[in-house]
């Protein structure tokens, strides 16, 4: 099954709630066991996250938590350029995970 939204998946949280809504719905529907996510996104681009704020990346699991209760396996991207990934100006990696 492949899954596609109207909106891509940039940096920070353009995208992402739309594809959370898509694979929770798949996964209510008892449609697959095991979701490869061939997306990544950079959390340190997420708003808030340099301050400590962490919000706008847990209020994008409730997928992952429908799919724990649903015994479906989560396989996650970790960017184009591995762990470290693009800054948010794209124009460097970030010095650390």
């Amino acid at each position: 099954m492949l899954l596609e939204t109207p909106v891509a998946e940039t940096e920070g949280v353009t995208g992402l709630p739309e594809m959370m809504t898509g694979e929770k719905s798949l996964i209510d529907r008892g449609i697959g066991d095991v979701i490869t996510q061939s997306f990544g996104a950079t959390e340190n681009t997420f708003p808030g996250f340099d301050r400590g704020n962490f919000g706008s990346i847990l209020n994008l699991r409730y997928a992952f938590v429908d799919a724990a209760r649903h015994g479906v396996t989560v396989l996650a991207s970790s960017g184009d350029a591995g762990a470290t990934d693009s800054t948010a100006d794209g124009n460097d990696l970030y010095p650390f995970r």
